[in-house]
């Protein structure tokens, strides 16, 4: 049976946000004061709550470009709720689990070490059910990967206050990273900057400095994505540490 009316137009505004999503600044700001303007239409549709989440997360991040960090912070609690809300009616949602924890991860920045580290280890636990839920998202795998080298560069104290908190607290190591990462590589064949520079400094961070450079020539070979586009803007941060790390690291080139 085909969609009813109303479905179908759900199908279109939700296609529309996406798109906005991934655009401008301008777009992405669009995107919120779309999905805000719905909220009371949609409030107990997880689909519409995780986009909700999502586009409060991005346009926090947006706010934290423009050095605008109280509406950044109020942006990430806001976004962490809707998660939480889109959760609460759906947890078999994988985009649901990302979004909540990639909105965890980001809280981080305005909380304490204990909290930051618990907030750290919840993030994982909602990714490793997102990848169970939909294996073949590469931003998922890239997620995990990114969990693992934060891990792995954990302070001593960090480490400490991890023991405390944990019977077992998880460990994670870089040959770990680069795993997930090569996962998130095969399942998005042309790669894109940011995974392919991360695995470098997984490689950098083992001594493996020829390998790092081969990654980093990898990730510098991608073209940069329109800086009209939300990639794009990631793509531009990814290029200035990728021309600073091959600087630094020229010198290994071709050593075995």
């Amino acid at each position: 049976t085909g969609l009813g009316y109303e479905e179908t137009e759900l199908v279109e505004f939700f296609a529309k946000l996406d798109d906005l999503m991934e655009g401008s600044q301008e777009q992405q700001q669009l995107s919120l004061k779309l999905i805000t303007d719905s909220l009371a239409e949609y409030n107990n549709n997880p689909s519409y709550l995780w986009r909700l989440c999502k586009s409060q997360y991005l346009c926090a991040v947006l706010a934290g470009q423009d050095g605008a960090k109280d509406i950044k912070k109020d942006l990430i609690l806001e976004a962490v709720q809707s998660g939480e809300r889109a959760l609460k009616i759906d947890q078999r949602n994988s985009e649901a689990h990302k979004w909540y924890a990639i909105s965890l991860g980001s809280r981080g920045e305005f909380q304490g070490v204990k909290e930051k580290i618990l907030d750290g280890f919840e993030f994982k636990s909602h990714i490793d059910k997102a990848a169970e839920l939909n294996p073949g998202d590469h931003i998922t795998h890239h997620l995990l990967g990114r969990f693992c080298y934060e891990v792995s560069q954990l302070s001593w104290i960090e480490r400490k206050m991890a023991s405390t908190l944990f019977a077992s607290p998880p460990s994670a190591s870089l040959p770990e990273a680069i795993d997930h990462f090569l996962q998130a590589e095969r399942l998005k064949p042309d790669g894109w900057k940011e995974n392919r520079l991360f695995i470098a400094k997984c490689h950098i961070g083992l001594g493996e400095y020829n390998q790092a450079v081969i990654w980093l020539d990898k990730a510098d070979s991608i073209p940069l994505a329109s800086q009209d586009v939300r990639e794009g803007i990631k793509d531009k941060l990814s290029q200035q540490e990728i021309d600073e790390l091959l600087v630094k690291y020229e010198k290994h080139r071709c050593e075995k």
